[in-house]
């Protein structure tokens, strides 16, 4: 987060489209596990758990805005 105050009240937009585009990410991969076989499901499930922790931290900046 930036410790410039003028771009504050940008950050829960910011933040907002930063959510939409993780949703969308964490759609697609959810549509390949559905048709992908067990060594890409392994690697796409890898991905999806990297998406969850960095919505976590987008969670955590969004609160502090």
């Amino acid at each position: 987060m930036s410790s410039d105050a003028k771009y504050r009240e940008h950050s829960r937009e910011t933040a907002i489209c930063v959510e939409m585009a993780l949703n969308t990410v964490e759609d697609d991969i959810r549509r390949e596990l559905e048709t992908s076989g067990s060594h890409a499901a392994d690697a796409l499930n890898r991905v999806l758990g990297k998406l969850r922790e960095r919505r976590k931290v987008l969670l955590k900046f969004t609160a502090a805005a």
